[in-house]
């Protein structure tokens, strides 16, 4: 059903435009109408008329329905549509459509409108003028479209993304705290040490130059492995995280890996084992090698003398795709609960010293997971305390 109401006759906006008359029902019985009443429907969208000449002003009828108004008894003219207009949007309205009857081109307008069930909708109007051979506006007509969910959708999402932004910022700020701290305390301790040795190298006794050796050889290789996960990460991060996907073959990328580990392994009678066969997984080489780096690395922080860390894969699906799932498992001392519940933060107390009072910062698994995650897998963790731990992650297959 189509309401019309007559426009004054000076075409002044809001000036006695409640006097109306109505036309019935357009007819639906063409294609091109038909389709229109569909699209309207699928789009939450209407359309308008008002002819200045005649006097009429034409509504369809999804436009009573984004209003919320009765076809029967609500009259469509423009003073009752600017008294439902929120009144911060009045008069912006008001005037856009006097411009438009004042012959100032097409013209679009935004606004909230009060629904007689104390609701708000927002809708987007856009439409042109008609004008005669004179050149003057005889008509208006243009398109109602309701935004709300639209909106609302706007809205959640930038909810989502500031969210995400926040949590961004957090977790720099706690990497810039762990770099601060992290990078100074092996520093002062091999500047510390290396002073004393150079200074007393003659009254220290044989046991206490290794001692002190073995302090700076420490404390240096902590920060090796904080450089190699910082450099990766910032890496990737220039990269704006974009992976240099290529097939991997899986036991050959292992080899690469565990090498800088060997001595490592070694001096704490750690061994490991590389039982990952011929699986060919799809992703970024120099990152798998930091993946599988930190967690083997880990597994020799948490393990006895004499301790195995062993490395398997295997093929499985996960959610419906062909991965290829990497396990890292040593025999150590396991973790508890409350260190397995953030061990993938930044949080430093997730971070336990190792069987030799090693101590880490987060940021290796910090970075596993970002990686895994970036290559469309997952990263889990089993542990058991003085029963050992078992780390899986998962690649797609380059099959």
């Amino acid at each position: 059903m189509v309401k019309t109401t007559k426009p004054s006759a000076s075409g002044e906006a809001g000036a006695d435009l409640r006097e109306t008359k109505r036309a019935g029902p357009p007819a639906r019985s063409s294609l091109p109408a038909q389709l229109l009443h569909l699209a309207e429907n699928a789009c939450t969208m209407g359309h308008w008329y008002a002819d200045l000449a005649t006097g009429t002003v034409s509504w369809s009828a999804q436009v009573f329905r984004i209003f919320g108004v009765d076809e029967a008894t609500f009259t469509p003219d423009l003073h009752a549509i600017l008294s439902v207009c929120h009144p911060d949007d009045r008069a912006r309205v008001e005037q856009t459509i006097k411009d438009a009857i004042a012959g100032k081109g097409d013209f679009e307008f935004d606004c909230r409108i009060a629904r007689p069930d104390g609701t708000w909708r927002t809708i987007v109007s856009t439409g042109r003028a008609e004008t005669d051979a004179a050149g003057n506006v005889v008509a208006l007509f243009g398109l109602v479209i309701d935004v709300t969910q639209a909106l609302r959708r706007s809205e959640d999402e930038l909810q989502r993304r500031t969210f995400e932004l926040e949590q961004l910022n957090l977790q720099k700020d706690k990497l810039f705290s762990i770099i601060a701290h992290d990078l100074r305390s092996p520093f002062n301790s091999i500047i510390g040490f290396s002073d004393l040795l150079v200074s007393n190298a003659r009254d220290l006794s044989h046991g206490q130059t290794v001692s002190y050796a073995q302090i700076v050889r420490e404390s240096a290789i902590g920060v090796h492995n904080l450089l190699d996960n910082l450099l990766a990460w910032a890496s990737f991060q220039i990269r704006d995280g974009a992976l240099k996907l290529e097939p991997l073959n899986m036991a050959a990328v292992a080899v690469a890996s565990l090498e800088p580990l060997a001595y490592m392994a070694e001096t704490k009678g750690v061994t490991i084992s590389n039982g990952i066969g011929d699986v060919t997984a799809l992703g970024d080489e120099a990152l798998v090698r930091i993946v599988i780096r930190n967690l083997v690395s880990n597994g020799i922080k948490f393990s006895r003398n004499g301790g195995v860390v062993q490395l398997t894969a295997a093929p499985l699906l996960e959610l419906g795709k062909s991965m290829i799932r990497v396990s890292v498992r040593d025999d150590g001392i396991g973790m508890s609960g409350a260190i397995l519940e953030n061990l993938f933060t930044l949080d430093r107390t997730a971070s336990a010293p190792g069987t030799r009072g090693e101590r880490g910062t987060g940021l290796g698994l910090f970075l596993c997971r970002d990686v895994i995650a970036r290559h469309g897998g997952t990263v889990s963790v089993e542990s058991t305390p003085g029963a050992g731990t078992t780390f899986h992650f998962t690649l797609p297959s380059g099959l």
